[in-house]
């Protein structure tokens, strides 16, 4: 996982192709989110809108479980 600030991506230039980027308050508690790439969206939501979803990391692997595994 990578931690960044609100104006990482219009220092770069880049803009995202639906939603939004980081804001300052994201990362506060009840306020996390998170930006994909396309890959990730075709092997996570395929068929599926990923605007307001969310996803679960388990062992630094992303996943898209609606919950957690069983231990």
């Amino acid at each position: 996982m990578v931690g960044t600030t609100s104006g990482y991506f219009e220092t770069l230039g880049v803009h995202p192709v639906r939603g939004r980027t980081f804001q300052d308050v994201d990362g506060t508690s009840g306020h996390e989110g998170a930006i994909v790439n396309q890959r990730f969206v075709a092997m996570h939501f395929p068929r599926e809108d990923p605007l307001g979803r969310q996803i679960t990391l388990y062992d630094a692997a992303p996943s898209a479980q609606q919950t957690p595994p069983r231990t």
